[in-house]
């Protein structure tokens, strides 16, 4: 793996704060080995934060496309259909197209979530 790809271990026992933090930290980690797209290494950081704090749907959006990238389409639909789900009323018009355009890479079995996703970014747009 990449240097950066694995993050420390943290005992359960460190409370709800210090879990999301150290989750924030692996995501942003992980965002960087994206850039460089070192996918694999990539998708481990963002499990293992998961696994301290729910990814935040732009973080989903990004392990879905890890996903895509190492030839897991369906692990990448189940992830954009929950990110989607958990969007709510605050991403832009250009988060809801990513998360189509995403749909898209699945191939059709994502068409009715890139729909939603282009409508929502229609919505937002015309606000």
């Amino acid at each position: 793996p990449e240097a950066g790809a694995r993050g420390a271990w943290l005992p359960s026992s460190f409370s709800r704060s210090v879990q999301t933090g150290y989750a924030f930290l692996l995501v942003e980690r992980a965002r960087a080995l994206v850039k460089r797209r070192a996918w694999k290494d990539a998708l481990v950081l963002f499990r293992e934060a998961a696994v301290f704090s729910p990814l935040t749907p732009d973080a989903m959006l990004d392990t879905a496309e890890c996903f895509l990238e190492l030839g897991s389409p369906r692990d990448a639909l189940l992830l954009l259909a929950d990110a989607a789900d958990h969007a709510g009323t605050g991403n832009d018009a250009s988060w809801w197209e990513r998360c189509g355009d995403l749909a898209i890479r699945v191939g059709p079995l994502a068409e009715s979530l890139a729909i939603r996703a282009y409508d929502e970014s229609a919505k937002v747009l015309n606000r």
